[in-house]
């Protein structure tokens, strides 16, 4: 949660939550839960603080974009919510 509050907050900008980004708060801190309750920082690939694969376009779990651009993490666009929305998770 530290991380949440402390960093990750000021550097996504989502300290004053919009029409845009409303539930991007809670989505973050969700997927960091799923992140640490499953040993992240103990995973072979692209954890927290880890290098990723540059050439997909992937950022290490935490990092300061997108939870959708983060490794295994795969998302659409709900076009009625108009929300990203977490449809796989691909843990290796």
């Amino acid at each position: 949660l530290t991380w949440l509050v402390m960093d990750d907050i000021r550097e996504t900008g989502l300290l004053c939550p919009n029409s845009k980004n409303k539930y991007k708060l809670t989505e973050r801190y969700i997927m960091a839960v799923f992140y640490f309750s499953l040993g992240g920082d103990s995973w072979n690939a692209c954890g927290h603080n880890m290098q990723c694969n540059t050439l997909k376009h992937e950022d290490p779990y935490l990092s300061n974009n997108d939870y959708c651009n983060w490794y295994g993490v795969t998302c659409i666009w709900d076009i009625k919510k108009k929300v990203q929305v977490v449809t796989e998770i691909i843990l290796d």
